[in-house]
Parts: C-alpha cells; sequence; structure tokens
C-alpha cells in the first residue's frame, strides 16, 4: 500500500481523565519515528508530565498505521474505573488536562512540519 501523504498518525484515546496531582500523559510509540522523542520535549507545556514509551500499543487503531510503516504515536491519561461503563459521566473529565494536551499535540504537528521525514 502506498501512503506517501500520511506523515504520521496520533491517536488520542482516554485522553480526559488525568489525574490532577500527577498530571502525567503517557505517549506510546516514540520508537516509531527518531524524531519523536525530540519533537516531544520540546513541545511539553509548563505543568504537564509526560511519560514516554517507545513501544507501540498493540490492538488499538493506529495498529493498522503502524503495519504500514507510519509512524504513530498513542496518547492516553490512562484507564480508569468506569471505562466502558455508564458511570463515566462528563463531569468527570479533567477539561484543563485535556487542554495541556491539546496544547502539546498543536505544538508537536506544527514542529513536525519542519521535521523532514518521520521515518
Amino acid at each position: 500500500m502506498n501512503l506517501p501523504n500520511i506523515k504520521f498518525m496520533l491517536n488520542i484515546d482516554m485522553a480526559g481523565r488525568m489525574d490532577t496531582s500527577t498530571k502525567t500523559v503517557t505517549i506510546h510509540g516514540t520508537g516509531t519515528s527518531p524524531v519523536f522523542d525530540s519533537l516531544i520535549t520540546t513541545c511539553k507545556p509548563a505543568g504537564l508530565n509526560i511519560k514516554t514509551d517507545k513501544e507501540i500499543v498493540n490492538g488499538s487503531d493506529q495498529m493498522p498505521f503502524y503495519k504500514n510503516k507510519i509512524p504513530c504515536l498513542f496518547i492516553t491519561t490512562g484507564i480508569h474505573d468506569d471505562y466502558h461503563k455508564i458511570t463515566d459521566d462528563p463531569e468527570k473529565i479533567n477539561f484543563e488536562g485535556l487542554l495541556q494536551i491539546t496544547l502539546c499535540l498543536e505544538r508537536l504537528i506544527k514542529k513536525s512540519d519542519n521535521a523532514g521525514n518521520m521515518e
């Protein structure tokens, strides 16, 4: 499959329940591109803790991209007790945390324009 117009894929999943004490987001898949670690370092907003993992998470939406050798990142604040339950109510969303993650990813996307080849 020839997919020349896709630079990389972001899978943002389960990112709305950031712990207010740790303020940590995990970004899996940094090993799928040699530029991801440096891009993420330069994009981190103040007050956000970023944990990175070079490995990709198997079985999620990024897998078809990964299998086609497209760099991918899986962004999450982790599983929670309400996952796939009717108790997963909107008032439990950490909107400030989501804003910090959004700012980080917006910077990452903009900086990736100047990063050259992601592979």
